[in-house]
């Protein structure tokens, strides 16, 4: 072989590792990925079944704890490349194999973004992974039988037709299987913020009805206030300032104007129904509530199922040991700084049960979300008053 072919085969994996980069949407060490480059070059050179070989070698590298991502971005990536390198078998002109190397995976990357297979490659669940490896598989299974018994072409027409068609019946059921889940997903979601935003509709009328009843009985209080300062009576006066008082006091604590002000921020639709929810419900245990979210909140960096199942799961640990208490308190904020997102919940607690609601948190999926998304950080603690229950979330990286 010369040298030129060389150089083709090295370029080649260089795009091969800009797909990877671009797939995975993560910055990776450019010296780390030159020897990367150079390792799966003497790879594809020496041996003639290099893909296993790189996938496993590209995994262990890069991995960051169970990668999923990683895992479908190095799939489709080699996917890329087996497409690239077996159309390269039909150019003999080195000239056209070189523009091929360049403007073939473009066209890929390009195809993948416009079939939005970042979401898939992003679903951080072993299914998923395991799609993208039969795929993988079988297209390299493809190539090799091609190669292998090309004297035999009806028999091998035949079996890889085969083959194909199972990986497309098999990757159309699994996706179809996927989006109906999702949208089972999304159905009982919508209901639930139906039901939610019909609750802070209905607390927000109600709310109003108090406004009208109040700006009524204010005015006779008023008038009788001034007629008691007619009076010049010290004593008349003090009781009608402190009737006043009592009465604006227990007006204005009743309603929950200050406890959702903050709702406005938040802008993801299921957050809010979340939210909503919960306040509500928080309200009826007659629990002394504090929300704040002090800053839009519409994108989260992790999957909003997964998010709302942690949140739903950790606020009602807070409300089922908050309303034991006479009185019980609960804080709730969501507050953003740089790169971080962090949903903080607060409750008070007793020294019965701050050991029983540790346990509560540790019966959590916790460790599996740790282990699902990288990003995620899951703290708990308390003190003599709360228990505080931290989830921080990293947005961007560095």
């Amino acid at each position: 072989m010369t040298m030129t072919p060389y150089f083709l085969q090295l370029f080649s994996w260089i795009i091969y590792y800009f797909i990877l980069s671009q797939l995975s949407q993560r910055r990776f060490n450019p010296w780390l990925l030159l020897i990367l480059t150079i390792i799966s070059f003497m790879i594809d050179t020496l041996f003639p079944y290099y893909v296993i070989l790189i996938f496993i070698v590209d995994y262990l590298v890069l991995h960051q704890t169970k990668d999923y991502i990683l895992f479908n971005a190095i799939s489709l990536s080699l996917i890329i490349q087996i497409i690239t390198q077996t159309s390269n078998d039909f150019l003999s002109n080195n000239l056209l194999i070189f523009l091929l190397e360049i403007i073939l995976p473009l066209i890929l990357l390009c195809l993948c973004h416009l079939l939005h297979l970042e979401k898939y490659i992003r679903n951080q669940t072993p299914l998923t992974s395991i799609i993208f490896g039969y795929i993988l598989i079988v297209l390299d299974t493809i190539v090799v039988l091609l190669k292998q018994y090309s004297t035999y072409p009806t028999f091998t027409t035949s079996v890889l037709i085969f083959i194909l068609f199972q990986t497309i019946v098999m990757s159309v059921i699994f996706f179809h299987q996927r989006n109906k889940r999702q949208q089972t997903y999304q159905d009982r979601f919508s209901t639930e913020q139906i039901k939610n935003l019909k609750m802070y509709t209905d607390q927000l009328e109600a709310d109003q009805l108090k406004l009208r009843h109040f700006k009524h009985d204010y005015k006779n209080l008023l008038f009788s206030l001034k007629t008691v300062v007619q009076t010049k009576d010290t004593q008349k006066i003090n009781e009608a300032i402190n009737k006043l008082e009592n009465y604006s006091d227990e007006y204005l604590n009743g309603l929950s104007m200050d406890l959702y002000q903050d709702l406005k921020n938040v802008q993801n639709p299921y957050l809010k129904s979340l939210f909503i929810g919960k306040l509500n419900l928080i309200n009826q245990h007659q629990i002394a509530c504090h929300f704040h979210c002090s800053q839009q909140l519409s994108e989260v960096p992790m999957n909003i199922y997964d998010l709302i199942g942690l949140l739903d799961t950790a606020i009602d640990n807070a409300i089922f040991f908050s309303r034991k208490q006479d009185p019980g308190e609960i804080y709730l904020s969501v507050t953003q700084e740089g790169h971080q997102l962090a949903f903080l919940i607060y409750n008070s607690i007793t020294k019965n049960s701050s050991t029983e609601e540790n346990g509560h948190l540790e019966a959590l999926n916790i460790k599996e979300l740790k282990q699902k998304y990288s990003n995620l950080f899951i703290q708990y603690n308390q003190n003599s008053k709360w228990f505080r229950f931290h989830v921080t979330l990293i947005t961007k990286g560095d």
